[in-house]
């Protein structure tokens, strides 16, 4: 029998999605080893190269001269004499932790001698001479200069220790730190340097009496100074500043590098890019070309070369790892649950930043030789079960990283990460005449990054709003620089409809010269079709501006309509609102009420506006009589007789309301109605609104179950009303007692006063 047409249809839908599953599934593979291949190439690059982390060198005494203050010129081996006045105008080292600077002896045990009171010379051919050779053996350029600064003298007495920590980076362009032993006997006092899972024990025990023992190492170096057994271990400490020209990109390619970084981009993958993690650690401060460490400088000139030959663009990063692991197995790859990793930071070819923003990327794009585990996390936090998830460890790391995209994705890539520098690169070009060809390849290039869309999100701040004003004034003027309707249409149609402004009404003007009305009301009501949100709070102000630059009546009445309906669906909204709330609400409303009316009466729309007014007067929750008398007086006093007509429906509805209500006289002392309806229509808030409008009944002992009195103790605190709510616990159910106070004959009193006083300022108005 045959198989039905939907069954078929189905299987061919299974059939199709198991196809392009494989073909990811392939597509993954292939990348990964490819990402494998430019990893191993790098790490047996053909270009030379040797490094270390660290760099050790002696230097005799006769070419260093030492004065400290109050102490004099230091001679070797130190008296005990002299090392006790060391000692005596030493103080306690602090240290850093974060923003703060801590003492805390049992993490740093020593005492320290400033700079300002230590004067140093070295005979300046030796120094020269162990920079070259400490500079040669750190990996770093043949035509920088690596300079020492003085930081401060350390002494560790017998028992005393430095914990394992890492430098921070003092100066600009600091790369590491130099640490001199001074030729004081002394036994332990051993510095541990450690870089991921490489580790150098420099010892200075059995310091020859003659000779300094020098050792230099990088500051994202992990190091530590063991307790000194016995004797004083005395150092000098330096922060090592690195001046260096842009290094040339070598002359030979590396053959098997540039293939694998070919291969992998002739995948043609959305939003291509390679993710090289460095494996040194850099801050802000020292995120740069020229003075990357070791290998890393190695790495970088090998893939700058490759990628000036591929068309490929480089940029440095820094980056940040996440990863969130389930407590009782950490270790296990299988118990990784998840991680996430954003690069920031951005330095382009030219070794400036560039203002792109915090970017998430796939550990697919990720190309490494050292494994991050290798890194000691800055950070950790453990979140104990939570009924949904059980115990879990975060780690957070902080890396850098070369990234690497085509030329063809250039200014993709720069708007989707960088959209606000890269709109205003744009922008600049089109103050120019006859770059439109230019702009327009961007445009295409740029495709949906450049038309992008606003997030509606609840937390939207001004400061978001701004922005994405000043961008659209920006889009506005590009598109009237490109000769394209449709493509003008495209750039701006993402946007939204709060975006609309005074300032705008010039740009749309001209627009609609260019390209027409009907395009422009097309392309508000697609700005439309875009918001949740369509209030615009300065509609009076916007009208007139658009009016001021001669935009087409049709285009204002749009606008009209759209905050006309904005209006009309708030009143059905409020409906279910809390009478707190709406209290609460009441100035905004108002004002919003009132710009309104001025938006109709400046494009006089009248139609409008006989529309809008039935709907207020008739929810007087909302729009209260003293409310709404105080907003028509001003309109009466500021208006022409021809526009006073207008509010006539609304100033007869004010003077018969208020009239009535005189009539019926102030509340009585022995009527104890409220009128007023709860928010909500159950047969428990009815009975509760039954006893709020009786005029005898002033106090009610009410047996309800714990649950329901709850919930008519809600409705009563949401609408501020003057009962007093209290619960007797005795009985089963407890009793809810509800008593109306003396406020409300005040409140009564106060509110017949104020309609008293409106009906006199409209009795006091001309016709």
């Amino acid at each position: 029998m045959p198989r039905c047409k939907l069954t078929s249809k189905r299987s061919e839908i299974l059939l199709l999605r198991s196809t392009e599953t494989e073909k990811i599934k392939m597509k993954t593979t292939i990348k990964q080893k490819l990402l494998r291949k430019i990893a191993d190439a790098l790490e047996k690059t053909n270009l030379p190269d040797h490094s270390e982390f660290y760099a050790e060198d002696d230097m005799s005494m006769e070419n260093i001269k030492i004065e400290i203050d109050q102490v004099g010129e230091l001679s070797f081996p130190l008296s005990d004499n002299c090392i006790e006045k060391l000692v005596n105008i030493s103080s306690k080292a602090h240290f850093g932790s974060g923003e703060q600077t801590l003492l805390d002896e049992n993490i740093r045990n020593t005492h320290e001698i400033t700079s300002d009171k230590l004067h140093i010379a070295f005979n300046e051919e030796a120094l020269d001479r162990m920079m070259d050779k400490l500079r040669k053996v750190l990996g770093l350029n043949d035509n920088c200069v690596l300079s020492p600064h003085l930081h401060n003298m350390l002494i560790y007495r017998t028992g005393q220790f430095f914990d394992m920590h890492q430098d921070s980076e003092k100066l600009e362009n600091m790369i590491g730190t130099l640490v001199i032993i001074l030729p004081n006997a002394h036994i332990g006092g051993d510095l541990v340097i450690e870089l991921g899972e490489k580790k150098h024990v420099f010892s200075s025990e059995g310091i020859k009496p003659v000779n300094a023992k020098c050792i230099a190492f990088y500051a994202d170096c992990n190091h530590k100074v063991e307790k000194v057994k016995d004797g004083y271990r005395i150092a000098l400490t330096y922060n090592l500043v690195l001046k260096a020209e842009e290094p040339a990109l070598p002359s030979l390619v590396n053959r098997r590098l540039c293939e694998a970084v070919k291969k992998y981009f002739d995948l043609k993958e959305d939003k291509q890019k390679l993710v090289y993690f460095l494996n040194h650690s850099y801050t802000e401060h020292g995120l740069k070309w020229n003075i990357l460490k070791g290998e890393d400088r190695t790495n970088s000139l090998a893939l700058r070369s490759v990628a000036k030959e591929l068309g490929l663009i480089p940029h440095l990063a820094l980056v940040e790892i996440k990863e969130t692991w389930a407590a009782e197995a950490f270790n296990d790859p299988d118990d990784l649950l998840e991680e996430e990793t954003t690069l920031s930071f951005w330095v382009n070819s030219d070794n400036k930043k560039v203002p792109f923003s915090r970017y998430d990327i796939s550990d697919t794009d990720i190309c490494l030789t050292v494994d991050t585990n290798s890194f000691e996390p800055y950070y950790k936090e453990y979140e104990g079960y939570t009924g949904n998830a059980g115990n879990t460890m975060d780690y957070w790391y902080r890396r850098a990283a070369i990234v690497l995209w085509p030329e063809s994705v250039k200014f993709s890539m720069n708007f989707m990460i960088g959209y606000d520098y890269s709109l205003l690169e744009l922008y600049e070009l089109c103050k120019t005449s006859g770059n439109q060809k230019k702009v327009m390849k961007i445009i295409a290039q740029a495709g949906k990054y450049l038309c992008k869309s606003y997030s509606e999100s609840l937390f939207y701040d001004s400061k978001s709003n701004e922005n994405e004003k000043n961008n659209i004034l920006k889009l506005a003027s590009i598109a009237l620089y490109i000769e394209s309707s449709d493509t003008a249409f495209s750039l701006l149609s993402n946007s939204r409809w709060r975006i609309l402004s005074c300032d705008f009404a010039e740009q749309l003007a001209n627009l609609q010269l260019k390209y027409g009305v009907e395009w422009c009301i097309k392309l508000l009501n697609k700005m439309k079709t875009n918001s949740s949100n369509l209030n615009l709070d300065d509609i009076d102000l916007l009208i007139a501006s658009f009016l001021e630059h001669k935009v087409d009546t049709s285009i204002v009445k749009l606008l009209l309509d759209v905050q006309y309906e904005v209006i009309t669906k708030e009143i059905a909204v409020n409906r279910q609102t809390s009478l707190l709330d709406l209290k609460n609400t009441l100035p905004k409303r108002m004002v919003k009420l009132h710009k309104f009316f001025k938006a109709c009466l400046i494009c006089k729309d009248f139609t409008v506006l006989s529309k809008i007014i039935p709907n207020v007067v008739s929810n007087t929750e909302q729009y209260p009589l003293t409310s709404l008398t105080k907003l028509y007086v001003k309109f009466h006093e500021n208006t022409q007789p021809e526009e006073k007509v207008h509010f006539k429906e609304l100033r007869s509805y004010l003077t018969k309301t208020i009239d009535h209500k005189i009539i019926s006289g102030e509340q009585s002392e022995d009527d104890w109605s409220i009128n007023v309806q709860l928010p909500c229509n159950c047969e428990f808030c009815a009975i509760a609104t039954s006893f709020l409008r009786s005029k005898t009944e002033k106090m009610k002992v009410w047996p309800l179950k714990e649950k329901l009195r709850n919930h008519v103790m809600r409705c009563f605190r949401s609408s501020d009303l003057p009962v007093k709510l209290t619960v007797e616990r005795t009985g089963s159910p407890h009793k809810l007692v509800l008593v109306k106070t003396e406020a409300l004959h005040k409140n009564a009193s106060k509110e017949f006063k104020k309609l008293k006083l409106c009906q006199q300022k409209l009795r006091a108005l001309n016709e």
